[in-house]
């Protein structure tokens, strides 16, 4: 809100006092404070007083009334259309306060003063905020929906009408009479189909000629036919379904114009293993879930025709550490045995022993995880002792003493259990 300094003109002609009608909102391109003030007042008696109207004094002249009383000015129709949305949605005897409009279950509620920020009159959404300042104007509406033409709030400023205006330039139907069919524009249906180009039915406005134009930006065909590019044999290949195309220009490799793979445009002069119908071997193993394969073409290091990784095509031969297979331990495990013997010596005792598969603990270093033994704390349990002779040393005390069954502790260590 500002101050300009210059009379509302609208404030003037209806005689309202000097001095009171310099304020202007400035995001709402500086509409009248206290004429959004009147509005704002009268709206609230036209849903709040029974007696409240707008009188027809004469061709598109009104008058607004409450009761006896009588306004000192008269008003045009596009004034008074102004106040229908607004009643529309208020209805009588709206809330007054937020709480209210809640407690009725309604979406908005009446203000008696209008908007801070554009000066509309005083519809408040329950969300917070003006009703009117949140609401898409019924252009946005249209474009959300891709309709073409849409219905305004005002008249137009030329003709008058309430008429239906275009939506991609606000042109009025009554104004411009081409604008006014209905039927869908062709260069919208060709956006909705995805084609590269549409016929308008009009004649192109530099040569004259009525020519297909480009979908994307309506360039006529006839004034740049160099638009019209043509698909090349790969794009061809691949709307096709084809796995093999002939392109226009030779391999830079080779020199040849040889047929080239559709999907990756490798050359088959200089691949070919790339000429064969049959599935790559690498599709065939990643298909079957196969760790490793065999390419029917040599290593372009080695010159070998060695297995390869299915997961990146890397030569066995030239990387040796990559062609591994299952560990020992992974070989138990999948084949659910409850030991297996690894291929290296143990750090600790340096014996090459059975190791238990679900935690690879030595069975020469621990004696007790060895295959058909039960460890003597699991018998002394089954059998009810309190105590038992473990196998193996105590960490602490290096004595193999008898040991409490419900917790392990050495007795040699705490004497005072025993």
């Amino acid at each position: 809100m500002f101050d300009c300094n210059v009379e509302c003109k609208t404030c003037v002609e209806r005689n309202r006092p000097a001095g009171a009608a310099t304020k202007r909102y400035e995001a709402a391109r500086g509409t009248c404070v206290a004429c959004s003030m009147i509005d704002a007042r009268q709206l609230s008696m036209l849903v709040t007083q029974k007696d409240a109207r707008f009188e027809v004094e004469g061709l598109n002249i009104f008058r607004f009334k409450v009761g006896a009383a009588t306004a000192p000015y008269t008003v045009d129709g596009a004034y008074v259309y102004k106040f229908g949305d607004a009643v529309a949605l208020l209805g009588m005897n709206p809330a007054d306060t937020r709480s209210k409009a809640l407690a009725r279950g309604d979406d908005v509620y009446l203000s008696r003063k209008p908007c801070k920020t554009k000066g509309h009159m005083g519809v408040m959404s329950v969300r917070g905020g003006c009703y009117f300042c949140k609401e898409k104007s019924p252009r946005q509406l249209a474009r959300d929906d891709s309709k073409r033409t849409y219905l305004p709030k005002k008249p137009c400023n030329t003709c008058g009408n309430m008429a239906a205006r275009l939506t991609k330039d606000s042109r009025c139907t009554v104004c411009h009479p081409k604008a006014a069919s209905e039927a869908v524009h062709p260069r919208t249906l060709a956006k909705a189909a995805g084609e590269k180009y549409y016929t308008s039915g009009e004649p192109c406005r530099l040569c004259g000629t009525i020519s297909p134009r480009r979908t994307k930006d309506s360039v006529c065909t006839v004034c740049r036919p160099c638009i019209i590019a043509p698909q090349s044999p790969r794009k061809l290949a691949v709307a096709e379904g084809e796995k093999y195309y002939v392109p226009k220009k030779p391999c830079n490799t080779c020199g040849a114009v040889a047929a080239r793979v559709t999907k990756d445009s490798r050359c088959t002069v200089c691949h070919p293993g790339a000429v064969s119908d049959a599935v790559h071997p690498r599709t065939a193993a990643i298909a079957e879930g196969e760790k490793y394969y065999i390419s029917d073409e040599p290593c372009r290091l080695c010159g070998k025709t060695a297995r390869r990784r299915t997961k990146d095509s890397v030569c066995t031969s030239c990387h040796p550490g990559i062609d591994k297979g299952p560990s020992p331990r992974k070989r138990a495990t999948s084949s659910g045995e409850k030991y297996y013997v690894p291929t290296r010596a143990c750090n600790t005792c340096g014996y090459i022993a059975a190791r238990l598969t679900k935690d690879s603990r030595c069975t020469a270093c621990h004696p007790g995880a060895a295959p058909d033994h039960e460890h003597p704390r699991k018998l002394a349990k089954a059998g009810g002792e309190k105590y038992y002779v473990p196998a193996s040393a105590c960490n602490k005390c290096g004595y193999i003493a008898a040991r409490r069954t419900k917790d392990s502790r050495c007795t040699s260590c705490h004497p005072g259990i025993l």
